[in-house]
This record gives C-alpha cells, sequence and structure tokens, in this order.
C-alpha cells in the first residue's frame, strides 16, 4: 500500500493547516470538489505527486477522519518520514534522531503500519540485493512500525533472500566447488549472523533450516577447503534463537574445525579472479536461484 500525503492536496486547495481546529470538513470537501471540477479525468497533480480526488473525497468519508488528519500531519511534520513512506528513501543517520519517539504512540503505529510494510519491504530489497547486511541489520529494528497483521507484506524480500539462500547451501556440489566458492563470500566476509538473530520469530522456520544446511556444508566441506569451513564456522557458532541440541552440534563442529584450522582467521583469498568478477559471478548465480525456486513454486 503506497502512502501519499493528502496534506500535500490540502495545503495546495488553500487551507491552513497550521490550527486544525479551524478546519471545517464541510468546507474541505466543497474545496476539494471544485479542484475535481477543474481535472477532466478526476486526477491532479502536484510536485509530482499524482492525486485521484474521488479517493480523497472517500478517505475523508470515515469518522475516523479528524484522528487520522493528525496522523498525516503529524507525518508530514517529519520529512524523513514523509520521504520514506512517498518514495522508500531512508536516510539512516537522520532517522534515528527523527523517529526516536513516533513508534510510542501505539494509534500512529497502527494507523502508519501498512504503508510502512510496503516501503519497509522495498528499502530491504535493496539492501539485501546488494548482499548490504549492514544496512539490513540497522534497517531489520524499524520493524517495530509494522503491526504484526503486515509483517507478511512487510518481510516478502526477506523471505525470498532466506529461500535463495536456502537454495543455494542446497546446491552447491564439492565437485564443482571451486565454481561455486565465489557464492561464498557474503557468508564469510560479513555478520550475515547479525542480521538472522534479529528476525522475527514467524521466521524461525527459516533460521532453523539455513542454519541446518549451513552446518552440514562445513562438516562435508572441511577436508575440501578448511578455511572457507572455518570461517563459516565461525559465523554459524554466532547464531542466537536455535534448540539447544542444533547449537550444541553447532559449537562442537566448531571446537572441532578450529581445532584444525591454523591460519588467519580473515576472509576468502580471491584465487584466478578479481573482485569484480568474482561479484558478477554472485549476481548471476542469485538470478540461477531465483529462477529454480520460481520453477518450483510453478511446478
Amino acid at each position: 500500500m503506497r502512502y501519499l500525503s493528502p496534506v500535500r492536496f490540502y495545503s495546495y486547495c488553500g487551507v491552513d493547516l497550521n490550527d486544525t481546529s479551524t478546519i471545517d470538513k464541510n468546507t474541505l470537501v466543497a474545496l476539494i470538489s471544485d479542484k475535481l471540477s477543474e481535472s477532466e479525468n478526476g486526477v491532479i497533480s502536484i510536485e509530482n505527486h499524482e492525486y485521484d480526488v474521488h479517493d480523497l473525497l472517500h478517505a475523508m468519508d470515515t469518522p475516523a477522519w479528524e484522528k487520522e488528519l493528525s496522523y498525516h500531519l503529524l507525518i508530514w511534520n517529519h520529512p524523513t518520514f514523509l520521504n520514506f513512506l512517498e518514495a522508500d528513501v531512508a536516510d539512516i543517520p537522520f532517522i534515528r534522531k527523527e523517529w526516536a519517539r513516533l513508534d510510542q504512540d501505539e494509534d500512529f503505529v497502527d494507523f502508519v503500519s501498512p504503508y510502512f510494510a510496503g516501503s519497509f519491504n522495498n528499502l530491504m530489497r535493496s539492501y539485501l540485493d546488494s548482499v548490504d547486511f549492514d544496512e539490513a541489520i540497522t534497517w531489520i529494528n524499524y520493524l517495530k512500525f509494522v503491526r504484526p497483521q503486515d509483517y507478511d507484506s512487510a518481510m516478502v524480500s526477506t523471505m525470498n533472500f532466506l529461500e535463495e539462500s536456502i537454495q543455494l547451501f542446497k546446491s552447491i556440489e564439492l565437485t564443482t566447488y571451486e565454481v561455486s566458492k565465489p557464492l561464498l563470500k557474503p557468508w564469510t566476509d560479513t555478520s550475515w549472523y547479525l542480521f538472522i538473530n534479529n528476525l522475527p520469530v514467524n521466521l524461525q522456520a527459516y533460521k532453523d533450516e539455513l542454519a541446518e544446511l549451513i552446518l552440514d556444508f562445513t562438516i562435508k566441506l572441511y577436508s575440501v577447503d578448511l578455511t572457507v569451513a572455518y570461517m563459516l564456522s565461525v559465523r554459524l557458532s554466532q547464531l542466537q534463537g536455535l534448540n539447544f541440541s542444533r547449537k550444541d552440534i553447532i559449537q562442537k563442529n566448531h571446537e572441532n574445525l578450529s581445532a584444525q584450522y591454523s591460519g588467519p582467521v580473515g576472509t576468502i583469498e580471491e584465487s584466478g579472479s578479481s573482485r569484480s568478477s568474482a561479484w558478477n559471478l554472485l549476481w548471476g548465480a542469485i538470478v540461477v536461484v531465483k529462477i529454480i525456486i520460481l520453477i518450483a513454486k510453478c511446478s
């Protein structure tokens, strides 16, 4: 659900929004109706935003309109929040300060949740598509503006990422390991476990399956590439929220790898290819994984 602030349109109609107590609903409806008569198709463009006047009038036909107006004004007076809801743009350093207390108004969160969910999902998609776990880790904390009933809309991109990650660890074969090795860089070079640790509880099944697959993969891989197996295990061992038996197996496996590994605690060294070509291979593989998942869903 895309948010479009009616405040911009009300201002266009010449309404003084500094004192909402002076706003007469019937007068405002008359002003909007006048603007409707000026448009051939009922759509008016303001600052590159397209307003369907019929939708505006329909939104006012509710007893909760005055309360909702206060929320629209609250959003309007927080430019970074407005920009996020309307354009999926988030400047996190400014957001931390400007959004600090907005989530404390429970009724406001109820109101904004359906709008926030869509923009949250779009921004998360951009972070995960670029394998930017640092930003994704920060952004997952703003799920506090989404109510549980809107989680599905907010987490589509995250669930797709988890499904693709699961498919990745299912598909890598040791016989073609050297070709697939660059695909593991995000899993050995980043703090992906922090992102997974902060996922909501309704995604626990994804976390469990992913942890199990990475564990199995490190067990198979250690005789082929101990360095990569160790780097994967370092991060896997820091996953939280797993059941005790699985966590215990992960820890014991990591202790075993640690006893055998004597190299530096760094990242995978690339061999025979540049960093850019490795990442190009990663993007190509992600596309292939997405195609595989789509084919599986269709069948």
